[in-house]
């Protein structure tokens, strides 16, 4: 690997662990668990000397770290005020994938390292965040494995992915109707009528679908979750061996299995907590809230779809017909880029997507309508 290129490696892996440092330590402030907190705040200090570590790789390749000035960008501003608004656990995934990331970026460049201390930095830091990996999988019931983790709205309303998918509902079903309406050649106040109607028809129905789904969801989890609780008070030995023996089925040595199993069973809730994410698949305190989500998806539905409705509002004739346009395809653009966030995916192959789909919606819903506009 060319020098340059090492240089721009690091360089980026040291905004990336001060990024993730700045929301480890927000979420060590916001959480109320002393456990959590206190895993949140060592994942903070261990991402902060990772830093320090690319600093002295940086200055052996003639690097003025002094010259290095954190500046969060604008992935990690737009997660940190998210966790402001919507709790900090929804950041885990983000976090997750973040970790993930940066496990294969460490690797491949520590096989390829000819120094050897910066061989060994960079493996430890693969280490490190492999751990980081797991550790964050446990907190959040290894909601990668979890059957359901597709679905929009089986998270409680507060995630990311319901913003962005619901944002996204918003635009695309309001700009095709809008879209579709405009092509039969009636007036302003007629495109807008059906427009908002469209909007508020699509909110409570995305907030109803919502609250409904994520009630159900609680309602069966919280049923297996009375369940385990009776099976761990009434036969406790029983389960203790079935946590040993999901212990040894990932590789842990028997006996070690048995007594983590028996330290666990020490603590009733701990041990309720464990089985909970082990059998079940989630933990205790991701039991979403119906109102949050229904809420959640309605205000984000509604923000979607004001954006083809307000140029209706302000602009006459024609001009409101083409200044909706742009907003809409531009919206798509950046809904298609902020899904990234959920995603990992590549922001400019998602945003010129999304890009596509919504010009593909406006010219076969505009079609029809000025097909219906001349029959008409």
């Amino acid at each position: 690997m060319k020098e340059s290129q090492l240089k721009k490696f690091l360089i980026d892996c040291w905004h990336d662990e001060k990024e993730a440092k700045m929301l480890y330590d927000q979420m060590a402030f916001s959480e109320t668990d002393p456990k959590k907190k206190n895993v949140y705040q060592r994942l903070a200090d261990i991402e902060n000397g990772h830093a320090e570590l690319l600093e002295i790789e940086l200055t052996k390749l003639g690097v003025d770290i002094s010259k290095l000035k954190f500046k969060p960008r604008w992935r990690t501003r737009f997660l940190s005020l998210f966790g402001r608004i919507f709790g900090h656990t929804s950041l885990l995934r983000s976090l997750v994938r973040g970790e993930d990331g940066a496990i294969a970026g460490y690797a491949m460049h520590a096989s390829a390292a000819l120094d050897k201390g910066l061989k060994e930095n960079l493996s430890s830091m693969a280490i490190d965040e492999k751990s980081h990996f797991n550790v964050l999988n446990e907190i959040t019931g290894n909601f990668e494995d979890d059957p359901l983790a597709g679905e929009r709205w089986h998270h409680g309303g507060g995630s990311i992915r319901d913003a962005i998918f619901g944002m996204n509902d918003g635009l695309l079903s309001t700009f095709s109707l809008v879209a579709g309406v405009s092509g039969a050649a009636v007036g302003n106040t007629i495109v807008l009528l059906a427009g908002v109607a469209g909007a508020i028809a699509g909110a409570i129905s995305m907030a109803a679908g919502a609250f409904v789904s994520t009630r159900a969801e609680k309602e069966v989890k919280e049923k297996h979750l009375a369940r385990e609780k009776y099976e761990i008070t009434a036969m406790p030995e029983l389960e203790m061996e079935e946590l040993a023996l999901r212990y040894e089925l990932k590789g842990v040595d028997p006996e070690h299995a048995r007594e983590m199993a028996r330290q666990i069973f020490t603590d009733k809730k701990a041990a309720i907590d464990t089985m909970a994410r082990e059998e079940l698949g989630f933990a205790p305190e991701e039991l979403g809230s119906p109102l949050k989500a229904g809420t959640t998806s309605g205000i984000f539905f509604t923000l979607g779809a004001l954006i083809p409705i307000v140029p209706w509002i302000i602009f006459p004739g024609i001009l409101a017909f083409y200044v909706s346009i742009i907003m809409s395809l531009g919206g798509f653009f950046f809904i298609g880029v902020g899904r990234t966030l959920a995603t990992g995916r590549n922001p400019w192959k998602s945003g010129f997507e999304m890009f596509l789909i919504g010009t593909g919606a406006a010219i076969v819903t505009y079609i029809i309508g000025s097909l219906v506009g001349v029959a008409i």
